[in-house]
């Protein structure tokens, strides 16, 4: 078909075109934005894990091991998961201990302690986890995750078989 058939014979079929014409230019338009726009809040996880063997537990609380994450540029926020585990040997004697521990991010938003009764001379464990949304990050800034374990009445004495681990994921979103 010559090109002088598809051209509009009259003022009004012209005008109709223009207008389909720019209908379809605000679509890839809107389209082009919404992809830019999805570009931006892609997500970015990472992951980590650490561990620690051989230390001794107080009354005190102290972090047994923790994992750090740097914040990557174009993110202000994280969805973080953290969940470890503390086992340790009760080294009293004819004394029973309760082991306890928390995980935590950034010394904050700290699970409720967990428990467990540990017999003289025994060994024991928690599985301490936790969950949370941190705001406000800038690019290159850091966040930590930790495992914080203590003891009941009396210490436990370092120990090789005493561990600590955590695996930590942050999903950082814009």
């Amino acid at each position: 078909m010559p090109i002088q058939d598809q051209m509009p014979r009259q003022e009004d079929d012209l005008l109709t075109r223009v207008a389909f014409l720019e209908k379809q230019l605000a679509t890839v338009t809107g389209v082009a934005a919404t992809a830019a726009s999805i570009k931006q809040t892609i997500v970015t996880p990472l992951s980590a894990h650490n561990e620690s063997n051989g230390f001794s537990l107080s009354t005190t609380p102290a972090e047994l091991v923790r994992v750090t994450f740097t914040v990557p540029t174009g993110f202000t926020r994280a969805l973080v998961f953290a969940a470890g585990g503390c086992s340790a040997r009760n080294s009293n004697t004819g004394i029973d201990v309760r082991l306890e521990g928390y995980s935590d991010v950034n010394g904050g938003s700290a699970t409720t302690p967990l428990q467990q009764s540990v017999i003289a001379q025994d060994w024991g464990a928690i599985f301490p986890a936790t969950t949370t949304v941190i705001s406000g990050l800038t690019a290159g800034s850091t966040f930590f995750c930790r495992i914080v374990g203590y003891v009941s009445v009396t210490s436990f004495a370092a120990d090789a078989t005493n561990r600590s681990t955590i695996d930590a994921y942050a999903l950082f979103l814009s």
